[in-house]
């Protein structure tokens, strides 16, 4: 089976997804000791998602087949390395400098975790440059004692960040 799948992986068109299914389709499974066994796939081709299981529940499989659509539309719009990008980045909160920008979104993240901690930051970022009153109304919109806390904490760090 080792000649006929290189043949068929060497004859599909690029960008091309190799999915491992089950485990003797990643490992070898129970035969993996067989002399006529290479392994798993990826000693034959290189794969890029593995489905685990024997068989693979079809969560798992619904799963790996969404992650390889998700791979493949990635494949499809890649840009090499030595393509310029048309428009220059646009800098997040560029009114307030880098360094307190840092600060403010670490410790964000570091109350909030990394997820909810960088939406936290941005909002009270962008806030914080339309005037001090709008976060306040922010806080009174959301009534979230945690995120009160947090924003507390947000504004010492502007603050000690001030120069006086």
């Amino acid at each position: 089976m080792r000649s006929p799948a290189l043949r068929a992986w060497q004859s599909a068109p690029d960008p091309k997804i190799c999915i491992s299914y089950g485990a003797c389709g990643n490992s070898g499974g129970i035969f993996h000791d067989l002399y006529c066994v290479w392994g798993g796939t990826d000693k034959i081709v290189p794969v890029d998602v593995y489905i685990p299981g024997c068989p693979p529940t079809p969560a798992a499989t619904l799963y790996g087949f969404a992650m390889a659509l998700g791979l493949l539309e990635q494949k499809i719009h890649a840009r090499l390395p030595g393509e310029l990008d048309e428009q220059p980045t646009e800098l997040l909160h560029a009114d307030m400098v880098q360094p307190l920008r840092v600060r403010i979104d670490r410790e964000a993240r570091r109350l909030a975790g990394y997820r909810y901690g960088r939406q936290i930051a941005d909002d009270y970022m962008r806030l914080l440059g339309q005037g001090d009153s709008q976060v306040l109304r922010w806080l009174e919109a959301e009534k979230d004692p945690r995120l009160t806390e947090i924003v507390t904490h947000l504004n010492q760090v502007v603050e000690g960040a001030r120069i006086r």
